[in-house]
């Protein structure tokens, strides 16, 4: 056939297929794809990098015995839901309950609760008090004291 044309006067050569180069690899359609999905892996590491840096400026900073000190007063309870129960949250003021937290600098305090005194510890580096053998975590912002005893969280304000 080859000769068939070299006769009608049609040159035939033969074309030699080279590697193609590193930087065309990437018809237009693949090289779009190729971008976006380069944009997205460095937009979702930035937004892993933001989550991180957030997380760590929302860790709760030491709470020093000298800002804990002082007389708190019982402002709720809370119960979460159990088995077949609902949660509630009562009201020191609507319920006639009252309750009187004071915390001395000293690591010690007082909890008078319905005409009960109890004495008790705190840890400001565990975050936790201490009383009658137990050992509950509390937490603390802004004048607000949360006490979890048990499962029940008593909330403080600080006077």
């Amino acid at each position: 056939m080859r000769a068939a044309f070299q006769r009608k006067g049609f040159k035939t050569e033969r074309r030699q297929v080279l590697p193609e180069p590193a930087f065309t690899r990437f018809s237009q359609t693949n090289i779009g794809s190729y971008i976006m999905k380069k944009l997205l892996s460095h937009l979702f590491s930035l937004v892993l990098v933001l989550v991180l840096l957030t997380a760590a400026g929302c860790s709760s900073s030491n709470v020093t015995a000298e800002a804990l000190a002082g007389e708190y007063d019982l402002v709720s309870m809370h119960e979460p839901a159990a088995e077949g129960k609902e949660p509630e949250t009562w009201y020191a003021a609507d319920q006639g309950i009252t309750g009187v937290l004071t915390l001395k600098e000293d690591g010690t305090g007082v909890y008078e609760f319905m005409y009960q005194t109890i004495e008790l510890t705190y840890d400001t580096d565990k975050k936790t008090i201490s009383y009658d053998g137990y050992e509950d975590p509390f937490t603390y912002k802004d004048g607000v004291l949360e006490w979890t005893m048990g499962e029940n969280v008593h909330s403080f304000q600080k006077r």
